[in-house]
């Protein structure tokens, strides 16, 4: 933590010894997290520290309250890997990746567009209007739809997909 605070890191990448992060509600393994529930989810595992009984469930914890520390020290992302082979090449270079990301900002969602998203809407579209199934646009049509919270995006690592 300390060092990727010093390094001024973007990322920090922790392998775990195959343990993941499982929504016990639904029994999926959460692929990301942002930084506010990783820091509820750590509060949580301190105020109840039975949860935290064995080695495993405590390594991972650990390993996830660091991250907390990194992101809360400047470092934009964290990542939890098991380590198989190719996980590490899968979480970097994969869309969906193989562990756990926590991130200090929304990695993956919807929400209101903006005037900085026009750009991107334009060029998500442009294929459509080509195939005569969206009608052109203009950049200042898009601009006052986005002003006017009638379009919402779906962004991923700051990209509009």
């Amino acid at each position: 933590t300390e060092v990727a605070k010093s390094l001024q890191a973007s990322k920090l990448i922790f392998f775990t010894r195959g343990q993941r992060i499982v929504d016990s509600m639904r029994g999926n393994v959460v692929a990301t997290l942002q930084l506010r529930d990783a820091t509820e989810i750590v509060q949580h595992g301190r105020e109840n520290p039975e949860l935290l009984s064995d080695d495993v469930a405590r390594e991972v914890f650990l390993n996830l309250e660091w991250l907390v520390q990194a992101l809360k020290s400047g470092t934009r992302r964290g990542h939890l890997i098991d380590p198989r082979r190719g996980a590490l090449l899968q979480e970097l270079y994969t869309t969906d990746g193989s562990g756990t990301m926590v991130s200090l900002d929304l990695y993956d969602g919807i929400r209101l567009a903006n005037s900085g998203d026009v750009t991107g809407i334009l060029q998500l579209i442009e294929p459509l209007v080509e195939k005569g199934l969206l009608r052109r646009r203009s950049k200042y049509e898009v601009e006052n739809a986005c002003n006017n919270q009638e379009m919402f995006v779906w962004k991923r690592d700051d990209k509009t997909i």
